[in-house]
């Protein structure tokens, strides 16, 4: 069995000082996040093909997207399975 090499002495550790309590502070506070979620008048759940002619029909009664309505899909992309072969 090899021997093993002997391990340096260790040396005692020193903790470093206490941080100061204003240490990285600075003389204005950061103003506070808005956490409010957004709100929309109307969600359509689903980009397949109805779920595209739904959002197309609010679009052309004077909904804009992203701001009082938004489309989710669970795929990568809109379409549904409109491209798949």
């Amino acid at each position: 069995m090899p021997r093993r090499s002997p391990q340096p002495p260790r040396t005692p550790h020193t903790p470093a000082p206490p941080a100061s309590p204003h240490a990285g502070s600075t003389t204005d506070p950061a103003p506070a996040a808005d956490t409010t979620p957004p709100t929309y008048r109307v969600i359509v759940v689903g980009a397949g093909q109805a779920g595209l002619a739904a959002a197309h029909a609010l679009v052309r009664r004077g909904h804009t997207p992203g701001e009082d309505m938004l489309v989710l899909d669970s795929g990568e992309g809109p379409g549904g399975t409109a491209g798949t072969p």
